[in-house]
């Protein structure tokens, strides 16, 4: 968390051995659903790079971390949020959000995933 040129604290969603799973589901977080929904009520110039680079060295600072287990569990919550959408989460079918799961996915394992078109089963 981040206010007034400071660190406020860090998020740790808790219960979960390894500290890359909450690090990588607040990457995806920061990096695409929070980024498309504060540009559409017109807060587009928050850099979220910054904020999850401010994030990562933060959390860095006072915990170790397997940078490897971190882009499992990036692509992880990706799929899953797919996932999510499909199941009808509104959230996760904004289509530019569909787009930048995909993108994230493919950057950190190379395998290029398609979703079906609406309506097809």
């Amino acid at each position: 968390m981040y206010a007034d040129g400071k660190i406020t604290g860090i998020l740790d969603w808790g219960g979960i051995a390894d500290p890359a799973y909450d690090v990588g589901n607040t990457l995806v977080l920061l990096a695409i659903p929070f980024r498309h929904l504060a540009a559409s009520m017109g807060f587009s110039s928050i850099d979220f790079d910054l904020m999850a680079d401010l994030y990562l060295r933060a959390y860095r600072t006072h915990r170790d971390l397997e940078v490897i287990n971190l882009d499992y569990y990036r692509v992880r919550r990706c799929v899953r949020a797919l996932i999510e959408g499909v199941e009808g989460q509104q959230v996760w079918q904004h289509p530019l959000i569909v787009r930048d799961l995909l993108a994230t996915s493919h950057d950190v394992t190379g395998v290029q995933v398609s979703m079906p078109a609406v309506g097809n089963s």
